[in-house]
């Protein structure tokens, strides 16, 4: 199955369907099947592994806790801040 093409920008449809038609060589080689190409493509194997991070490398002991935040509501808030 052959992939469809990408849509084509309303701006330049007038031109590529005019240049097509009168260029119908261009349409030739769009749809020739190179292949000599595909028999290289398929020969191509890519193995790829995500690069370890500076953070992933340090150890973890080494690394500051995160600090104690708290929030108070005004129902939960200790008596000085409510003006007791």
């Amino acid at each position: 199955m052959k992939p469809s093409p990408a849509p084509r920008h309303p701006s330049t449809k007038n031109l590529l369907r005019e240049q097509m038609s009168s260029h119908p060589e261009i349409k030739r080689e769009i749809d020739r099947k190179d292949d000599k190409l595909l028999s290289l493509l398929k020969d191509v194997y890519v193995d790829s592994q995500d690069p370890v991070s500076s953070l992933q490398g340090k150890d973890a002991a080494t690394r500051q806790k995160p600090k104690e935040f708290r929030t108070y509501s005004l129902f939960s808030a200790p008596s000085f801040v409510q003006g007791a």
